[in-house]
């Protein structure tokens, strides 16, 4: 008896024990978005953008940079990040990029981001508009 009790009380250890894991792996979630950025065969040649330290732009990709040993692409108003140029990419919320991101002047960007703030540095000035 003692037998049967003490194997009822290991497998209901290790249901707990397995439904725990089971419950703390991430989930997919089917509404975040996407993206499919270049694929590159060999790294990608970076170039320090002269106005933010630390931050490179991606030669002949626009929207893509490199800060902080992390990889940045810019899509559709969203932003992404990857430990590799290649991927795979993570959905990243606005309030959780770098702030040196924000500093990128919009040269580097094919649509400025809709929370995208150019310093006054970076915008052209009125005398600089063409008429």
């Amino acid at each position: 008896m003692p037998k049967i009790i003490f194997g009822i009380y290991s497998i209901a250890i290790c249901l707990i024990i397995l439904t725990g894991c089971m419950a703390s792996k991430p989930k997919t979630d089917p509404n975040a978005p996407s993206v499919t950025p270049p694929v590159f065969s060999t790294e990608p040649l970076l170039i320090a953008i002269d106005t933010v330290p630390d931050v490179y732009y991606v030669k002949d990709h626009i929207n893509m940079f490199f800060y902080a040993n992390l990889w940045y692409y810019y899509c559709d108003d969203k932003w992404f990040a990857s430990y590799s140029y290649n991927g795979p990419w993570g959905y990243i919320e606005t309030y959780r990029l770098p702030g040196r991101l924000g500093q990128i002047p919009s040269g580097h960007l094919r649509q400025s981001p809709s929370h995208y703030k150019e310093s006054p540095k970076h915008q052209k000035k009125d005398d600089d508009m063409d008429d």
